[in-house]
């Protein structure tokens, strides 16, 4: 269902595609029931946070406002799950003049519904309680963020790598030729010795990083054994023993191998 502001001009003409694209990357697992995706723009918060109030779990009053906090930042996403399986996604869009590609080409709807999904794993598991909005209280946040930002680039550009490719340099290209990401850096992002530690690190590391790792995983067992990470910590493992189950390795073993590829990928 698509909730439209009543000051806001949609940029995407067909969502929808995106929401179907997205679905087959993780065709197998459990996928909300119903999609509720609320549109709003910088003239339409107040009306994009009473919708949003109507469904959320625990809203909080602010989540429009702080994805909208000036007409050139106003296109951030929120996405939440209610406890019957549907998705509950609030899109913020800039106006017209300021459009880009992410509000155009279905990525923003790919991102935020990938969390949806993420999400949706827990529903009836002992951990839905927290999960419905937070699934970084059991998740590597840069797993959260990165499968998330892997999603959007595979699933909408899945027929032509070169677009793939454009998106994932966009996605990625921070990291060229910063001197601070090295091996040794990205050990101790991926590992952190608690998981409050990624709040230290500039913000969109979650994303750029979390690329590149989710796309590793992605590359050894398919974008499904991603999503099965999430399933089998939902359903009683802990991370690390649902990570060896599913790649045969230990997570301990696992990061080294992995810092060094992603610090070899950003340097090529």
């Amino acid at each position: 269902m698509q909730i439209i502001g009543p000051n806001t001009q949609m940029m995407n003409v067909n969502p929808a595609i995106a929401f179907q694209l997205t679905s087959r990357l993780y065709s197998t697992f459990v996928l909300p029931k119903r999609i509720y995706a609320i549109y709003f723009g910088q003239a339409d918060i107040a009306w994009a946070q009473a919708e949003f109030n109507k469904v959320a779990l625990h809203p909080n009053g602010r989540e429009a406002a702080n994805n909208c906090a000036s007409a050139e930042t106003c296109w951030g996403g929120l996405s939440e799950i209610d406890l019957k399986g549907n998705a509950i996604l609030l899109m913020a869009l800039r106006s017209p003049a300021l459009k880009d590609s992410n509000h155009t080409s279905g990525t923003i709807e790919s991102h935020e519904y990938s969390h949806a999904i993420q999400g949706s794993q827990f529903i009836g598991t002992a951990k839905e309680a927290s999960a419905y909005c937070c699934t970084k209280a059991y998740m590597p946040w840069w797993l959260v963020e990165g499968q998330a930002e892997f999603s959007q680039a595979a699933a909408i550009f899945y027929s032509s790598f070169a677009d793939y490719s454009l998106e994932r340099k966009n996605d990625v290209g921070g990291l060229k030729g910063d001197s601070a990401i090295t091996d040794a850096w990205l050990e101790t992002f991926l590992k952190p010795a608690a998981s409050s530690d990624w709040s230290k690190y500039d913000n969109w590391r979650l994303y750029d990083v979390g690329f590149l790792a989710s796309e590793i995983l992605a590359s050894l067992k398919g974008p499904e054994g991603v999503m099965q990470l999430f399933r089998d910590v939902a359903t009683g493992k802990s991370y690390e023993e649902a990570f060896k189950g599913i790649y045969g390795i230990s997570w301990s073993e696992a990061v080294p191998i992995m810092a060094k590829t992603i610090s070899a990928m950003i340097r090529l």
